[in-house]
């Protein structure tokens, strides 16, 4: 390999993925953040009365300044500082675990780093006792980008009262499954810690029962995965996992430096989150991390959606469902075009909490945690109530409740835009119908049987008034770059036309 084709992938490493990190001092530990610049391990806030815990881990050669910084509206602030200004975590100590990255050097391995970050957590009295001897935090949550999230796992599994205490761990790219642009660039490197992020196995050798060697495959993230298998975490401690959706830009490459299947791995619950690597978790105008931290820190805490910033007229909610694997990509697609829309749209953009699979349940609190239905814009996926399979049955019962759904909203007074494959040849222009005329016909007849028509009025009468609609479509078929074009020209369309109606 010639040195300049050396150079020009040592520069990409350092871009994407950096080096080893090693802990700052335990001192640092006790200290208290200083104008929010992170430059050791701090706390944002440390309150007596505090229950709750939130642990910053930034990932490999990340820093608490450079991984959680961003500008929003000129303003330069830092994801910690919004979470603690935020009233919805107001019960919650705040802080910023810091680490000195070395760069091609030699490092200590994901294990040993975990190891020390277990035994800081602990110096900084996490796990103590108050005077009446409770422990002094009831609930611990780590918020961790790329391998912080690999410290964190393993850190709870060698300190199993730390994992006791521990309600869940939020993280942001972070490659369980391993990265393959790690397989590439550890040969490079000699960070211990980069190659414990390779995808592939690495072959080590043991004695057998005859005494003769043998090849055994074992990685750290393979013992890693079965550890927290077998310890029951994925039952007992939520995973949130969030994956980046664009390439990360070096010397004119671009490279997902964690791919989708390698960051859902040990995950109760993922979400794409539109950005690179780096950019999902730093603050900026029209980012939507803190608001996808927000609805899962409520599906964590439901009983706190009080405290929740009052919900205001014109939201657009993405609606999450728990069928969502039926459209993970044209959600990604759906942030990064309101993310263009939000210099010209006053409306804040956020994520709904999971809605529950039936919607019998009370969904209403899924949607307005605090309780304010204001008429809002609701984004979802037509299949977002199909529990069955891709039949007449499953497409009735879809029909079904959907129009159950939509009966059920109508006081709230919100406007809908449903998205779907199923919209062949709809455009930005047709309402959805329920009468079979122009348009998608969306409760048509089925061997199962009609839907009634005493089902159908009030939604007719509510959201296809003729000069007001309150529902339109968009054909989410993507199969090439035209496709998506108008994809996105006829989402942008609707929202705006949404937004427009006074009704």
């Amino acid at each position: 390999m010639s040195l300049k084709l050396k150079v020009i992938i040592g520069v990409i490493v350092q871009f994407a993925l950096g080096t080893a990190f090693l802990p700052t001092s335990a001192a640092a530990f006790t200290e208290r953040c200083i104008d929010n610049s992170y430059v050791e391990s701090c706390w944002v806030r440390l309150d007596a009365s505090s229950s709750k815990l939130i642990v910053f881990v930034h990932g490999i050669d990340g820093s608490g300044k450079e991984t959680w910084g961003g500008v929003i509206e000129g303003q330069q602030v830092t994801w910690p500082e919004l979470i603690a200004s935020d009233g919805l975590f107001k019960d919650a100590d705040i802080f910023v675990s810091d680490y000195f990255s070395t760069k091609w050097g030699q490092s200590p391995n994901i294990t040993e780093l975990a190891s020390g970050f277990a035994g800081e957590i602990r110096e900084n009295k996490a796990l103590s006792k108050d005077g009446n001897g409770a422990d002094r935090y009831q609930d611990v949550l780590f918020v961790a980008h790329s391998m912080g999230g690999l410290i964190v796992r393993q850190a709870l599994l060698e300190d199993e009262e730390l994992a006791q205490r521990t309600k869940a761990l939020f993280t942001f790219a972070t490659p369980t499954g391993g990265s393959q642009l790690a397989n590439w660039l550890s040969i490079l490197s000699s960070s211990q810690s980069l190659n414990d992020l390779r995808r592939e196995f690495q072959l080590q050798y043991r004695l057998n029962d005859e005494g003769e060697p043998e090849a055994v495959s074992s990685s750290f993230l393979r013992n890693l995965r079965q550890g927290w298998r077998a310890s029951g975490y994925l039952e007992t401690i939520k995973s949130y996992c969030a994956y980046e959706t664009l390439p990360t830009e070096a010397l004119g490459f671009g490279k997902i430096v964690v791919e989708e299947r390698d960051a859902l791995v040990l995950c109760n619950r993922t979400n794409p989150l539109w950005g690179a690597h780096n950019d999902i978790v730093k603050p900026a105008d029209g980012w939507l991390g803190q608001s996808l931290l927000i609805s899962w820190y409520l599906d964590a805490f439901p009983d706190l959606g009080q405290e929740l910033e009052a919900e205001r007229p014109g939201d657009i909610v993405l609606v999450q469902c728990s069928t969502d694997f039926y459209a993970d990509h044209e959600y990604a697609l759906m942030q990064e075009y309101l993310s263009d829309l939000s210099g010209s749209i006053s409306s804040r953009v956020r994520f709904s909490r999971v809605l529950p699979e039936d919607w019998r349940d009370p969904y209403l609190d899924y949607i307005w945690p605090s309780g304010n239905s204001e008429p809002s814009i609701l984004v979802l996926h037509y299949s977002c109530f199909q529990e069955g399979a891709e039949d007449e049955v499953g497409w009735y019962e879809r029909y079904w409740d959907n129009a159950e759904f939509l009966n059920s909203l109508i006081p709230t007074g919100a406007k809908v835009v449903f998205f779907s494959k199923a919209f062949v040849g709809a455009s930005s222009q047709d309402v959805v119908k329920v009468d079979g005329s122009p348009g998608y016909r969306f409760y048509p007849d089925t061997n199962r049987g009609k839907i009634p028509d005493q089902k159908l009025r009030p939604i007719r009468e509510a959201y296809f008034e003729p000069d007001c609609p309150r529902m339109l479509s968009v054909s989410s078929v993507i199969k090439n770059e035209e496709q998506r074009g108008e994809f996105e020209a006829n989402f942008k369309d609707v929202v705006r036309k949404l937004l427009q109606s006074d009704c």
